[in-house]
């Protein structure tokens, strides 16, 4: 925010686990989310064959001169959540 660059969102959406297309069963192996520790999730992550993942880059977001870093997190939180439930 100090520097004012603009900010690129990334939405990650995860497509197979260990070439099997994502399931409410096996999502949990590399969705990171709730109460869930990053030590204990990782180890779980590392364990994968493989994770295919598309990447989509989103519109960019302007950080004007009076931008809070909250109202940042939660336009970028709303255009990944969009773009992740587009599919």
């Amino acid at each position: 925010m100090e520097a004012r660059t603009d900010i690129i969102p990334l939405c990650l959406r995860y497509t197979k686990i260990n070439n099997c297309p994502v399931s409410a069963h096996s999502r949990d192996a590399v969705f990171y989310y709730g109460g869930e520790t990053f030590f204990r999730h990782f180890p779980k992550l590392l364990a994968l064959a493989s994770v295919d993942i598309e990447v989509i880059p989103l519109k960019i977001i302007k950080v004007p001169a009076n931008a809070s870093r909250k109202e940042l997190a939660l336009e970028a939180h709303g255009a990944i959540n969009t773009a992740y439930r587009a599919e």
